[in-house]
């Protein structure tokens, strides 16, 4: 349990792409807003739920344009 969570404090997470075989490297912006959702400081996280529901919105619009 203590590596766990020396693990999750101090070690980055996995790339998200490298999790789900489904995501395309063409949608590296889910990952950017991934890191930024997960940031272990707080003032690296979004501050408001506005900010992400803009990114989001922004990186749905990118994918639908690749299409």
């Amino acid at each position: 349990m203590a590596d766990l969570v020396f693990s999750i404090a101090n070690q980055r997470h996995p790339e998200i792409i490298g999790l789900h075989k489904g995501l395309k490297r063409d949608t590296l912006e889910i990952s950017v807003i991934m890191d930024r959702v997960i940031a272990k400081l707080a003032q690296d996280r979004y501050q408001t739920g506005e900010e992400l529901a803009k990114d989001l919105r922004n990186c749905l619009n990118i994918i639908k344009k690749n299409k």
